[in-house]
């Protein structure tokens, strides 16, 4: 890459972003309003050209050496525009020049375009734009004009490279203004963002910074506005970011965008989300793809990311706690099942496992609760009937407990055990009519048992069907002659 480079300096990095404006402003990053802290900005009058040769064409000549006369001849005080720098494979200077006309004469003979050549690769020519002397920071605010015919860059990367770019302009204090041949628009928004402008009298401006939210690993890329009173709001970009986490280069960015656009493995989505751990597509498309692998462990580590940057995704949480839940412990599971269980209210899958939870840690209260709500929204689930009759019965609520028999047998009658103890709750609720139809309906299918014949047997005594008493009485025996009545 070829630049024509004016003036020279260095850089170095702030933790705050700032932007120049004429009044205290409002600023809104993504849903969150940021206070800012506003002081006197100093503005350096000394101005910085770069022009970047190997991005024109042979005709463009005829464009930028009468712009940089004009840039110099503008300038009132030339020794703030006094020395060029011609980059061929590093920084050469140019200049300085007694005038105008001296100025001019030396652009015709050092600025040589090759009628053939291959276009900047857009991801570097940004990078290296950066690398560019310019004025120390510390000497306040200095106007730098860019001038290229830009590549474009790729899309998936345009967004982040404008926040990425905003980022190291604050950070050295540049000002920045694009010129093209054809005065094409190029990141309209950052040289708003920092007034730049070509008039050394631009001010009094101010400075305002502030810092970015708080993210507790990455970053995320979220839209700023920016209001003054009197002025159209800026609209531009900013991040979230975790105070300690560097900013990937452009290169790396990309690579983690095509990543998530081929949808790569998960083994290669996961080490390029390295670039950025807390990516939102990159994790949600991880976070699939570990379940459609019934990867508990790596579904649970992406989803909680995602319900982090989703905390109201009913889905979402419904898939972290059931992962959760299966990978076990179950007892791990019960904040998100807690929260899931919140936000999916007509989910009897997740109103059990929460019940089921909540026993383990011996709530049995909460724990039917939630076995109430599951059966009230499904009420074909036949084993959390018997559980909710084994823990009545355990409670001692026989009428809770024999309610929860009938459902269960109702979808399921061939479990003579449960039928029995139906009976026997039955019977002593003196509910006869309805035992007798518990009865009657195994009467002829009773296995050859001694236990079985004699409980049947004296259920038909009590319903007053001595009859059919005496039939079982009789199997009892011949089975087992020895068997005495109690």
């Amino acid at each position: 890459m070829r630049f024509l480079i004016f003036t020279l300096g260095v850089a170095f990095i702030l933790k705050a972003q700032l932007a120049l404006v004429s009044a205290p402003p409002k600023l809104t990053i993504g849903a969150r309003t940021i206070a800012t802290l506003t002081e006197a900005a100093t503005l350096n009058p000394q101005l910085t050209v770069v022009v970047a040769l190997d991005t024109f064409q042979p005709e463009d000549l005829n464009f930028i050496r009468p712009y940089l006369v004009q840039l110099y001849s503008s300038r009132s005080d030339k020794s703030l525009f006094n020395s060029v720098l011609f980059i061929s494979g590093g920084f050469q200077p140019l200049g300085p020049y007694r005038n105008a006309a001296a100025m001019d004469k030396d652009l015709k003979e050092q600025l040589k375009i090759p009628d053939e050549k291959p276009l900047p690769d857009a991801i570097r020519f940004y990078s290296t734009l950066l690398s560019a002397p310019t004025p120390l920071a510390d000497q306040g605010w200095s106007t730098v004009v860019y001038a290229a015919r830009f590549p474009a860059l790729p899309e998936p990367v345009r967004d982040y490279a404008q926040a990425w770019l905003a980022r190291a302009f604050a950070a050295r204090r540049i000002r920045p203004l694009f010129w093209t041949p054809d005065d094409t628009p190029v990141f309209p928004a950052l040289s708003r963002q920092f007034r730049a402008s070509l008039d050394p009298d631009s001010g009094p401006l101010l400075s305002a910074s502030w810092t970015p939210p708080p993210l507790a690993d990455g970053f995320h890329l979220l839209p700023l506005t920016l209001t003054e009173d009197n002025q159209p709001p800026l609209q531009s970009l900013e991040f979230a970011q975790h105070p300690d986490f560097a900013l990937p280069p452009l290169s790396d960015y990309l690579k983690l965008r095509q990543a998530v656009a081929a949808r790569a493995p998960l083994d290669q989505l996961t080490l390029a989300l390295t670039i950025n751990p807390r990516d939102p597509e990159g994790i949600r498309l991880a976070a699939n793809q570990a379940l459609e692998l019934k990867d508990n462990d790596a579904a649970i580590r992406w989803l909680t990311l995602v319900t982090e940057d989703e905390p109201q995704n009913p889905q979402r949480w419904r898939e972290l706690a059931n992962s959760l839940y299966d990978r076990g412990p179950q007892v791990d599971a019960e904040s998100a099942l807690a929260r899931a269980h919140q936000l999916n209210p007509g989910d009897p899958r997740l109103a059990e496992r929460y019940g089921r939870v909540r026993l383990t840690l011996r709530d049995i209260p909460g724990a039917l609760a939630l076995f109430d709500k599951s059966l009230s929204l499904d009420p074909g689930n036949e084993t959390l009937w018997w559980i909710c009759a084994d823990l009545a019965r355990d409670t001692r609520d026989e009428t809770r407990e024999l309610q929860s028999l009938e459902h269960a047998l109702a979808i399921n009658g061939t479990r003579l055990d449960r039928r029995t103890r139906t009976i026997t709750l039955l019977l002593k609720s003196n509910k006869t009519d309805t035992a007798r139809t518990y009865v009657d309906a195994v009467a002829d299918s009773l296995p050859a048992q001694v236990p079985v014949l004699t409980d049947y047997a004296q259920f038909h005594e009590k319903l007053s069907d001595p009859t059919r008493a005496l039939i079982l009485w009789r199997q009892t025996f011949s089975i087992d002659p020895a068997y005495e009545r109690g």
